[in-house]
């Protein structure tokens, strides 16, 4: 019986030693999870800069796109493009460009169309390896001939979001975070600081006892504390913001007169650094009423980038005021920043990368017979040329007919022409390029930036002195234009040239899901309706009065090519009898080219999205409306120092220096600078 006891004893000492140790083993390997995770999976953070956030249409946007390392800042050189998207409140694309790396710098413009309706809108920025991993998209407010009212900070996500905290509380005590967990636990939890996807200390969270953490311990930026179980199951999370770090540095500026009558010199200075970096800089001349804090690249990689939908712009660009860290502070209970994904990093579920670094253009697509036998083309010839490019490529198909071109990195607008040749003289053959597919606007961050304050909507202008002039109003009644054509005037919606010039898309397919009334799923179209929404009847196209068969690729038109598109739908679609049930997309080309042609070998051309030509510097000598007065996109500091030469003089006025960069070994600097100018009587107008 003694014997016994002790046998069971010693089992019981062995199976808590055990348990112990397996305890203690998940804590030592957390580190190692979280480092292979970071192997798995680097990602990359996203900072734009732009120089003026007040445009008018017409206008040109500058900006300066920054992708560094989401671990420590440092300047990334593994993606050849970055993408820069005009977007609307709605989310919807209105302008894309594609800026080409040069040797990392990533400097373009957008130019806003002309006709675009004075609104707030977005600029998007991103590579397509960052916009892989979904809802850490980089928005930027523009405002487009609109005045903004004060960016008051919005309390909607406190109002409509549940707090993420789970069982977990923090308190800021000063020089540390106090921590515990809800009264109710009874049992001890694994508690782990996690900031920037690494593991940076790991405790046992016992209960009713508070810890510590002291903020020297921790990174600058957003922290987050994690609390799980036994099983390794995330049961609380609280985010927590450190503003002091030394991975921000302020640039001072220095230099010879402003208003110089031939040039002016500005010296950029970070005291105490001996990096190198590329900067950004931009002059603006300052209008009363329509300036609004910037949120710099510190807030954007520190803050925004680290969170869920980002946050609002107002809350991330109000500095280190305690209101402004208190505020911060409260709406992080309320956010995720979880952009490792800790629930399956602990139970060593690693996440990998949708997509490699986009280090080529590619031209994608299917060889296919027309007759006599529909079907792949296999092994077919693939003929590809562009006259702009002066270049001529030839590949053969796989057994599916599919081919792929790399190496095509042209300029925009380049035009290409593809056709496939077999081996059998009497098959007629096409060839059908793949739609490129863009990542999806965040409608989670389109929401959370509309809430940074309400806008006026005011058409306006600037005079010479800066100030805003608002625009004449015209009323007038919604009369619809005249249109020419047999069936046009029936139409339900039409486009015509120039609309589809303004849309600026690439192919059919994307004009198409721009259109009012018509959705797309994959290649097909539908016209909302009756038939749509109770069946599954797509819509028929037409192309010069004639209906064409499912089988009729559109990429083979050219968008030059369209004169107009009418869209059909309800008793106006009567006209085309039958198979216009579910309403009629009608194409109507310039030159009246029927579907079919007599070339035994189609030809099929494209345009895809090329890079637009390097351009970083920009500088404004007139006296009028324009806000931006001089952008410098790659302003190359060395030994911490870089000297920015201005080629003309400033006009009287109040204007604002704001540089912004990353430097070689991940410190973040920015600066900003406001001064005025005025004549020898101190008039504020020349």
């Amino acid at each position: 019986m003694v014997c016994d006891k002790k046998y069971l004893l010693i089992a019981a000492c062995l199976l808590w030693i055990v348990n112990s140790s397996h305890a203690q083993y998940n804590m030592d390997n957390l580190s190692r999870c979280f480092e292979q995770q970071q192997k798995t999976y680097p990602q990359e953070k996203i900072s734009t800069h732009v120089a003026s956030p007040y445009c008018m249409p017409g206008d040109r946007i500058w900006f300066r796109t920054y992708v560094v390392d989401a671990i420590d800042n440092t300047p990334l050189n593994k993606d050849k493009y970055v993408y820069a998207e005009l977007i609307d409140t709605r989310g919807l694309v209105v302008k894309r460009v594609k800026v080409l790396s040069n040797g990392g710098v990533f400097a373009g413009y957008l130019d806003i169309p002309a006709g675009i309706f004075p609104a707030h809108y977005f600029l998007r920025c991103y590579t397509l390896y960052s916009a892989a991993l979904a809802g850490y998209d980089n928005l930027i407010p523009i405002n487009i001939g609109v005045t903004p009212a004060a960016n008051l900070p919005s309390d909607s996500i406190a109002g409509c979001t549940m707090a993420m905290n789970g069982v977990l509380h923090c308190k800021d005590v000063g020089n540390a975070f106090r921590i515990w967990m809800d009264a109710d636990q009874r049992k001890s939890l694994g508690l782990a600081l996690v900031a920037r996807g690494c593991l940076v200390c790991t405790e046992t969270l016992k209960p009713g006892v508070a810890m510590l953490f002291e903020k020297a311990r921790m990174p600058q930026g957003i922290s987050q504390f994690f609390a799980f179980d036994d099983s390794l199951r995330v049961v609380g999370r609280k985010l927590v913001f450190m503003p002091d770090g030394d991975g921000i540095a302020e640039i001072s500026f220095t230099g010879s007169s402003l208003d110089n009558a031939s040039n002016s010199q500005i010296v950029l200075t970070v005291p105490n650094c001996n990096d190198s970096a590329s900067l950004s800089l931009s002059v603006t001349k300052d209008s009363a009423g329509t300036d609004t804090p910037v949120s710099p690249t510190a807030f954007q990689l520190l803050v925004s980038q680290e969170i869920k939908g980002g946050l609002p712009w107002a809350d991330t660009s109000r500095g280190n005021t305690p209101e402004a860290l208190a505020r911060l502070d409260s709406l992080l209970n309320y956010v995720v920043g979880d952009r490792c994904c800790v629930d399956s990093v602990l139970k060593k579920r690693y996440r990998r990368s949708p997509i490699p670094h986009e280090t080529t253009q590619v031209l994608s697509g299917c060889a296919m017979t027309t007759s006599p036998h529909a079907g792949n083309a296999s092994y077919s010839r693939i003929n590809l040329i562009s006259s702009q490019a002066d270049m001529f490529a030839v590949q053969t198909a796989d057994k599916n007919g599919r081919f792929a071109f790399s190496g095509l990195d042209y300029a925009d607008s380049t035009i290409y022409m593809l056709n496939a040749t077999t081996s059998y003289t009497k098959e007629r053959t096409e060839v059908k390029v793949d739609e490129v597919s863009y990542p999806k606007v965040d409608e989670l961050s389109v929401r959370r930036q509309l809430g940074t304050g309400k806008y006026s909507g005011k058409g306006f202008s600037y005079d010479s002195k800066g100030g805003i002039m608002l625009d004449d109003i015209l009323v007038t009644a919604n009369k619809r234009p005249q249109v020419q054509g047999t069936f046009s005037s029936l139409a339900s919606y039409s486009v015509t040239s120039d609309e589809i010039d303004f849309l600026d898309a690439t192919c059919i397919h994307e004009l198409l899901r721009r259109m009012p009334a018509i959705y797309m799923k994959g290649d097909t179209a539908y016209i909302r309706g009756p038939v749509s929404i109770k069946g599954n009847i797509h819509a028929a196209v037409a192309l010069d009065g004639f209906i064409l068969d499912d089988s009729f690729d559109l990429d083979n038109i050219s968008m030059q090519d369209i004169a107009r598109i009418d869209v059909f739908k309800g008793g106006n679609a009567v006209i085309w009898g039958a198979q216009g049930g579910a309403g009629v997309i009608s194409i109507t080309t310039k030159k009246g080219t029927g579907p079919y042609d007599n070339n035994k070998n189609r030809i099929s051309r494209c345009t895809p999205l090329g890079y637009q030509q390097p351009k970083s510097v920009f500088f404004n000598r007139d006296k009028g409306s324009k806000r931006s007065v001089y952008w410098n996109g790659d302003v190359r500091m060395h030994n911490g120092k870089a000297v920015v030469n201005i080629p003309f003089a400033l006009h009287n006025g109040h204007y604002t220096i704001r540089a912004e960069g990353v430097t070689d070994s991940g410190l973040i600097v920015n600066g900003e600078l406001k001064f005025p100018i005025a004549n020898k009587k101190g008039k504020d107008s020349p």
